[in-house]
């Protein structure tokens, strides 16, 4: 009913907050807007110091009440994975999770897909894993913008995965973006997917 899709919106806003950390030399942008009242794509920030900063941005499959519900169970896992772990690697926060929540997704045939940052300003670095998530795009002054390895399982489809952490340098002027096929697969009006 439109009640109860309201009420899970409202919880999915709640629980899975948005809000944008204050960091003095980094600027911060993020938009999340649903294709239906709730999905299962969603964005989160974590502050850990004045100089790091945590990124998770994941996708259930699927869209409404189900892939809301798992996009918010994955989200209190890595944060309580992260509430244990202090100073974890995306690689293992993605495999740690991995691990809690293989059996409900294998229960309910649900997998999802998720990329998980921590950018240091002061060691001026960007360690990221992916779990088969669309790859982010990087710009480095002086270079040209390029695509971050991605090549990782979604979450849900083996408990035994182990997540690779890559590092890349993150030095001021570095603009990264990150986003879900929820922008890529937009069909442009000639009928064919905008694409990355």
């Amino acid at each position: 009913s439109r009640k109860e899709m309201e009420t899970a919106a409202n919880l999915h806003k709640g629980v899975v907050s948005m809000l944008v950390p204050n960091f003095q030399n980094m600027l911060i942008y993020a938009k999340n807007q649903s294709a239906l009242e709730v999905g299962g794509d969603y964005l989160s920030f974590r502050k850990d110091s004045d100089h790091v900063l945590w990124f998770m941005i994941c996708d259930a499959m699927g869209k409404g009440m189900s892939a809301s519900f798992f996009s918010i169970l994955s989200h209190m896992t890595f944060q309580s994975v992260l509430f244990i772990h202090d100073e974890i690697l995306p690689g293992t926060l993605l495999t740690m999770s991995n691990r809690i929540l293989s059996d409900d997704f294998d229960r309910f045939e649900m997998f999802m897909t998720a990329l998980v940052g921590k950018i240091d300003l002061k060691k001026q670095t960007l360690h990221y894993a992916s779990a088969g998530h669309c790859p982010p795009i990087i710009y480095r002054p002086g270079e040209r913008s390029s695509l971050l390895d991605t090549k990782d399982y979604m979450l849900g489809v083996d408990p035994d995965t182990e997540y690779k952490t890559f590092a890349v340098p993150f030095k001021p002027g570095t603009r990264l973006v990150a986003y879900t096929d929820g922008l890529t697969d937009v069909v442009g009006p000639d009928g064919e997917m905008v694409g990355v």
